[in-house]
């Protein structure tokens, strides 16, 4: 695998100035190992041309990218013609257009009956249970706000290496004078790799007399040093060998996380999202209703929310879980101290399935509530500031707008969970991986090696 970036320039030829003016350039960060279906999808997201329509030309040689084609020896200069363009055939662009809408009208038309039948099977409730399933997590993502926890968090991380070794990745794609958004993600991916390293996974905690292997043996009632951390729960476990009892209390405070740096998915995702606030990153906690928790941060680079999942080491590949893990979404929620946003339709291309799921209360309500829960936690923002918010999110409601009708490519790989016992897994009728290397982006020092860091229980 090799860590390429590609500049592909989309539009007319340079040349004419006038023309020249309308030519687009984009940056895309690729792994030569996923294979040109993945760069085909990368690129659709950014010119909204379809993969089955790109002619890919490097600009260096004029050859045509294909799967033949050597992606690790490749000059970084790419060319993309849409099919049509410059003498290219216009019939199969104009009959691939013709299935393209039909496709979009049958998907609206699925859209529609799914919000029909959404109204026969909602609970009438006001949207009294949705707002108990978000609200209490402004609580938790407003301890990343706190300043003297932000600096122990620093403290935690070899800052230094993490520097060198993102100054190192950029070098390799032959960046050596980095602009500073440049390095704040090269950065930002070093730290969810050292992440991944450094926390601890607890299938079943180890026992705390012997360090041998226990087994469960139900809750336990929290002390109150454990309350102070938020963890109402506390799971008990007996050691096989000497029959200790362990307690492993389920904290919530992140600023406790840093110090036990173990736990299951609630706890990655709550301390790595932490850590990334800690570091001046934009970060909000993604709350997906099905089980999970991950991260979102916004990248000055890329000049949009972009995934990272500390569980799996993975980042920008939002439709991991519905593609890889084959999850059946319903309502995935961004909680950040400026408020909560539906970003479901992020993370999926079959919205009008997603649609038929959400049934705990009407599509009105759920924008009524986040929007009631917002606007309660933007009270005494600046102008200014407000308006960097909500500027930021128009151009965030158009991207998730897009997304829901955005096609994917049938043959694009994509891995399943790799966190998580088996019997977990089993039990969520989750899909495997077909290898524990996958075609994602993961840490590089997680080559060659299976993590037994796994979820075991909700979050």
């Amino acid at each position: 695998m090799v860590a390429r970036r590609f500049v592909v320039r989309h539009g007319p030829a340079a040349g004419g100035s006038a023309e020249a003016a309308e030519e687009q350039q984009h940056e895309v960060e690729y792994d030569t190992e996923h294979g040109l279906d993945v760069l085909r999808l990368q690129i659709f997201s950014l010119t909204a041309v379809p993969p089955d329509l790109q002619k890919i030309v490097v600009e260096a040689d004029g050859s045509v990218v294909d799967d033949g084609t050597d992606l690790e020896a490749v000059s970084e200069r790419l060319r993309l013609l849409a099919i049509g363009e410059e003498g290219e055939d216009d019939g199969a662009a104009a009959r691939a257009q013709e299935k393209s809408d039909e496709e979009f009208a049958r998907m609206l038309q699925a859209e529609e009956e799914a919000l029909l039948l959404q109204q026969y099977n909602i609970q009438n409730d006001g949207g009294d249970v949705f707002r108990q399933r978000v609200e209490p997590y402004m609580h938790q993502v407003l301890m990343y706000e706190d300043s003297v926890g932000q600096e122990a968090a620093q403290k935690t991380v070899p800052i230094c290496e993490l520097e060198e070794k993102a100054l190192v990745s950029l070098a390799k794609e032959g960046n050596f004078n980095p602009s500073k958004d440049e390095e704040k993600h090269a950065f930002l991916l070093q730290l969810l790799f050292w992440f991944k390293q450094s926390f601890r996974w607890v299938n079943a905690a180890p026992c705390d007399s012997c360090g041998r292997e226990t087994s469960n043996v139900g809750m336990g009632t929290p002390l109150t040093s454990e309350i102070k951390f938020g963890a109402s729960r506390v799971e008990m476990y007996r050691c096989n060998h000497c029959s200790s009892i362990t307690r492993f209390p389920r904290y919530n405070d992140p600023r406790k996380l840093i110090q036990t740096r173990r736990g299951r998915c609630g706890e990655w995702a709550n301390c790595f999202t932490f850590y990334c606030r800690a570091f001046g990153y934009d970060a909000r906690l993604i709350l997906d209703f099905t089980d999970h928790v991950w991260t979102e941060c916004f990248s000055n680079l890329y000049g949009r929310w972009m995934h990272l999942d500390p569980c799996e080491g993975v980042y920008d590949n939002p439709l991991l879980y519905e593609k890889g893990w084959n999850k059946k979404l319903n309502y995935v929620i961004a909680i950040s101290k400026d408020g909560v946003r539906d970003v479901t339709k992020r993370y999926t291309r079959k919205w009008h399935e997603v649609l038929s799921r959400r049934i705990i209360t009407s599509e009105e309500t759920v924008v009524s509530v986040l929007s009631s829960i917002t606007g309660k936690y933007r009270t005494g923002l600046s102008p200014d500031a407000l308006s960097v918010i909500e500027n930021r999110e128009k151009e965030e409601s158009e991207e998730l707008r897009k997304s829901a009708y955005l096609q994917v490519e049938t043959a694009l790989s994509l891995p399943g969970r790799l966190s998580g016992s088996v019997e977990w897994r089993k039990a969520r009728r989750q899909s495997f991986p077909k290898r524990e290397q996958s075609m994602l982006r993961f840490s590089p020092c997680k080559q060659g090696t299976t993590s037994n860091r796994n979820c075991n229980s909700s979050f």
